[in-house]
């Protein structure tokens, strides 16, 4: 299968001043294919913003890719000079951001931040700029779109601020939509409806999905794989209703402990309390030579805590990084 996108063997590293280089990347692995949507999961510090901004070396200072393939339609990111990685980026990768309030230019109005990528690809003249950033507001479901391209972020809802967010996405016509925590701020209802215009918006236009959540309820609702990251690392992938019907690695298995994806309730019909995963994420330093999760794993075996497991692939599609499955071995193994 031909990919739009992939990354091999990741590494992302900040340089400090006595010339070491902490890497807070390590091991990110996925794929991204024409038309798919693929979800990025984990809790908070596991490096999932950071692997995609990979995707066009739009990497915070004085953060690096310092290891590891990283392709987009073939070309090796790494080896593009800055000129071409300003035409990957809208052109071939829109990002939707977190946070719509730091993401816009509060000096700007809206119509202006929305027709941006298509004034840089397409060469936009101002009457043409102003009535495609009307049409994108249309598309994305804001039916004063004139009134919204006229406002200054201030003056819009968070709902709409992302609405604009992803107008100005699709203004230079990606084949790859990257989605950071599209819904994190957003009340149920307003979640629900952005979820629909995604899923209208990619089948409209053919595009392909990455989104990045801690949420495994956004990724069962919106992508068709799933890629669990900890710890700077791909740590379990498959198809979202194998992962969710079967996860294979005690980390995966723990956050859709944590996750509300039914009603929890005993046979009695008494509530049952969401779990909660002891313990954080590990600091780099404190990685090491082995399991990156072993702290806080419930089914680690001794050979977890000496050394650093590969990620394999069990089935086809289906793959981890975890001792459990590796070599036969189980709970009760050596």
């Amino acid at each position: 299968m031909a990919f739009l996108a992939a990354v091999q063997e990741l590494e992302v590293g900040f340089p400090r001043r006595t010339g070491e280089v902490v890497r807070v990347v390590r091991g990110a692995n996925f794929a991204v294919a024409e038309g798919e949507s693929v979800a990025l999961v984990g809790e908070s510090g596991c490096g999932k913003t950071l692997t995609a901004l990979s995707l066009v070396n739009l990497l915070p200072e004085p953060g690096r890719i310092v290891g590891g393939r990283v392709e987009v339609a073939g070309k090796d990111v790494r080896a593009l000079p800055e000129q071409e990685l300003q035409q990957l980026r809208g052109a071939l990768v829109g990002y939707v951001f977190q946070d719509p309030s730091s993401a816009l230019n509060p000096l700007l109005r809206i119509g202006t931040q929305v027709a941006e990528a298509g004034v840089l690809r397409y060469r936009w003249q101002r009457q043409e700029a102003r009535r495609k950033a009307v049409q994108l507001l249309r598309e994305v479901g804001l039916a004063d779109a004139e009134a919204v391209a006229a406002a200054y972020p201030h003056q819009l809802s968070g709902g709409q601020r992302q609405r604009a967010l992803l107008a100005a996405a699709l203004s230079g016509d990606p084949r790859l939509l990257v989605l950071d925590e599209p819904t994190s701020a957003l009340d149920p209802l307003a979640k629900q409806r952005l979820l629909e215009l995604f899923g209208r918006v990619q089948c409209e236009r053919g595009l392909a999905m990455l989104v990045i959540t801690h949420d495994f309820t956004l990724a069962a609702l919106a992508t068709q794989r799933v890629v669990v990251m900890y710890a700077g690392e791909t740590v379990e992938s498959g198809d979202t209703a194998q992962v969710l019907a079967s996860p294979l690695h005690p980390y995966t298995q723990a956050l859709l402990r944590c996750a509300v994806l039914l009603p929890r309730s005993e046979g009695d019909g008494s509530r049952v309390p969401l779990a909660t995963i002891p313990g954080e994420v590990p600091a780099p330093a404190e990685w090491g030579r082995r399991c990156r999760f072993v702290e806080r794993c419930d089914q680690d075996l001794p050979r977890c805590s000496m050394a650093h497991p590969a990620l394999v692939e069990v089935t086809p599609g289906r793959r981890v990084r975890c001792f459990l499955h590796a070599d036969g071995e189980g709970p009760g193994g050596q």
